[in-house]
C-alpha cells in the first residue's frame, strides 16, 4: 500500500499538499527569481523536525511534484511499476534492454560485480492516484501513453517559513494536506533520501583513506 486510506492532520515526511507555488533563486549574469506553479508539493522535512520549539520561526521543506520523464517509459522493468525506482535494483534493470545488451563485456561485468543499488538517486516516484491529473507521454514512433504517476526530485527543494505553529489546526499547510504515505512507503523515501545525502565523493574518500 503506497498511501494510507485514513490520514491524520499532522505534517509528515512525504505528505502530498495542494501547494501551488515555489520560488528558486537563479544566477547567470545577474540574480533572478524563478517562480513555479506546481499543482502539488511534497513535504521533505523529517516528521520529528516539523515542530521545532528551539527556533522562533516554523520552517518546512517542500519539493514540487513533477511529471515523469519520457525516457522512463523506454525501460520495460520500470514501466511495469515506476515505484521500483524508489528501491534498489539489480544492475541489469538499471538500463533499457537494448542499452544493457550494447554495453562492452568489461563494462557489463563491472556493473554485475556491484551489489544492488539505486538508479536516479535524487528521484522518488509517487504512485498514481485519483487526485493526480493524467498527462500524455510523447514518444517518437510509438503510441503516446497516459499516466498519472508523478515524481519528486530532492534537488528541487524549497522552504516555507511561518510564525503559525504547525500544531495549529488553522495552519495553512495542514489544511492543504491531501495524501499521506504508508509507513512502508515513508521508510523507502527516508532510506533513499538518506542515501542521496550520504554519498561520499571520490576526493573525500581519498582523504579518508590517506
Amino acid at each position: 500500500m503506497f498511501y494510507i486510506d485514513t490520514m491524520d492532520s499532522d505534517l509528515r515526511l512525504g505528505d502530498v499538499l495542494e501547494w501551488e507555488f515555489s520560488a528558486t533563486p537563479y544566477i547567470e549574469n545577474d540574480f533572478k527569481m524563478n517562480l513555479g506553479f506546481p499543482k502539488f508539493s511534497v513535504v521533505l522535512t523529517p516528521c520529528c523536525s516539523v515542530i521545532d520549539e528551539s527556533v522562533p520561526t516554523n520552517t518546512v521543506s517542500l519539493t514540487p511534484l513533477i511529471k515523469l520523464k519520457n525516457s522512463f517509459f523506454k525501460n520495460p522493468y520500470w514501466k511495469e511499476d515506476f515505484t521500483r525506482l524508489n528501491r534498489r535494483m539489480k544492475p541489469e534493470h538499471t538500463l533499457a534492454p537494448e542499452h544493457w545488451d550494447g554495453l562492452p563485456p568489461e563494462k557489463k561485468a563491472e556493473r554485475l560485480a556491484k551489489r544492488e543499488g539505486y538508479v536516479l538517486n535524487s528521484i522518488f516516484v509517487y504512485e498514481s492516484n485519483d487526485f493526480f491529473p493524467k498527462y500524455t507521454i510523447h514518444s517518437k514512433g510509438e503510441t503516446n501513453p497516459e499516466t498519472n504517476y508523478y515524481m519528486i526530485n530532492f534537488k528541487y527543494a524549497f522552504r516555507i517559513d511561518t510564525k503559525k505553529s504547525f500544531e495549529s489546526p488553522r495552519n495553512t499547510l495542514r489544511k492543504r494536506k491531501l495524501l499521506q504515505l504508508s509507513i512502508e512507503t515513508r521508510s523507502e523515501l527516508r532510506e533513499k533520501l538518506s542515501d542521496f545525502y550520504f554519498r561520499i565523493p571520490k576526493e573525500d574518500t581519498c582523504e579518508l583513506d590517506y
